[in-house]
């Protein structure tokens, strides 16, 4: 049952600036730097307010060069340790760290220094990354790298750091990765093993997101007892997500509850009637699906198309398609009343008995006093309805 709300800010600096499909294309936008520094400004009151308000986990998410202004941290570790600082109990969550952008050794090392210095209050997760840009600049061993092979240079990455979170000595030659290399010397002698200085004082939870339910994934995730984050997908989605990684784990043996291990989310726009919620999500969706249709993230719309069209920019041959009512009617994104979204929050929970945490996506585009707004009025008047799990 639900018992702990979390909350994903992906680090946009907009601040609802000219959204909507009337509004500049994404290619269009390019902010200064003080603009795009006020991340840490939003991260911080973000922070703050999950603190005070009773939220379990302020997720953020890694990306990398977006002068656009949509998602601009770009470091997790460091930017999870100074909020920590900042804040009393909240946890901070790397939602997520793009692993193919590090060496997967330096960042064990930045995690652990920045989990024991905030007390364990720091969440692992990892992800592939989506941005063509920020992945084959950070990683050129990227470029021309077919889809299958850079999931299998993923997967070896998540081998590496959970040897390194783990084991007191170890090794891994595989594929992409020769750790330490073979014939390599210290002090004029041979070595071939390395530790992680210091690891992790605990055992590390790794969080990945899910949106396909491919069965070689979420075979892999079980495998690697990896949990799972399924946000803004439609409800027979997710709904079919969480049976898949349910199965998974039950083929390495081990019987999970339906949603348990996994965190569900949504993009969420509450209001006192639905017409004015409603309101609010119309322009943030628009936007919404221009950033994300064309990274492969959200899908298209009858009216983006045209824009593209109109703009001489890319289409694809068959695109994915949606509209803004086909979105809320799939549950990926909820307009509506507290009460209201109290009744979806139980109707999810009554399909996933395992679920214990759910988690709102905070509105990329949208102004930050909008999304502080929603965060105070789902504390208010949707949490208290729901019990926390008894320690």
């Amino acid at each position: 049952m639900i018992s702990r709300f979390s909350v994903l800010y992906q680090g946009g600096v907009i601040d609802g600036d000219q959204l909507g499909y009337d509004g500049p294309a994404v290619h269009e936008r390019r902010y200064d730097n003080d603009r795009l520094m006020s991340v840490y400004d939003a991260s911080l009151r973000i922070a703050r307010a999950c603190d005070e308000w009773g939220y379990d986990t302020l997720w953020l998410a890694e990306h990398h060069f977006q002068h656009e202004g949509y998602e601009v941290l770009h470091n997790l570790p460091m930017t999870s340790l100074w909020l920590a600082q900042n804040t009393t109990k909240v946890r901070l969550g790397c939602g997520f760290n793009i692993i193919p952008t590090w060496n997967p050794l330096r960042l064990a090392e930045d995690y652990a220094t920045a989990d024991h210095l905030t007390g364990n209050r720091i969440r692992f997760g990892v992800g592939r990354g989506y941005h063509e840009r920020e992945i084959v600049t950070m990683n050129p061993a990227m470029i021309g790298m077919p889809d299958a092979e850079r999931r299998a240079y993923f997967e070896e990455e998540v081998e590496v750091l959970r040897k390194a979170f783990s084991e007191d000595d170890w090794q891994h030659h595989g594929t992409y990765f020769d750790l330490p290399p073979k014939g390599s010397t210290h002090r004029g002698e041979a070595f071939e093993t390395i530790t992680l200085v210091p690891k992790p004082t605990h055992e590390v939870e790794i969080w990945q997101p899910t949106t396909s339910g491919n069965p070689a994934g979420l075979d892999f995730m079980a495998r690697n007892n990896i949990r799972g984050m399924v946000a803004g997908m439609p409800l027979t989605v997710t709904y079919a997500i969480a049976e898949g990684y349910r199965d998974a784990y039950a083929r390495q043996g081990v019987e999970l509850e339906l949603g348990e291990n996994l965190i569900v989310g949504m993009r969420a726009f509450v209001a006192p009637t639905e017409e004015e919620a409603r309101a609010q999500a119309l322009p943030n969706f628009e936007e919404y699906a221009k950033f994300g249709a064309p990274l492969g993230v959200f899908l298209y719309t009858d009216e983006l198309i045209e824009l593209h069209k109109e703009a001489g920019l890319p289409i694809p041959e068959q695109p994915r398609m949606t509209s803004f009512e086909d979105t809320l009617a799939s549950g990926a994104w909820f307009a509506g009343t507290p009460e209201q979204l109290v009744t979806c929050l139980r109707e999810i929970e009554a399909r996933l008995p395992g679920l214990e945490e759910f988690l709102f996506n905070l509105h990329i585009p949208a102004s930050h006093a909008d999304n502080l707004e929603l965060l105070r009025i789902i504390a208010d008047e949707v949490m208290p309805h729901f019990a926390p799990k008894e320690a």
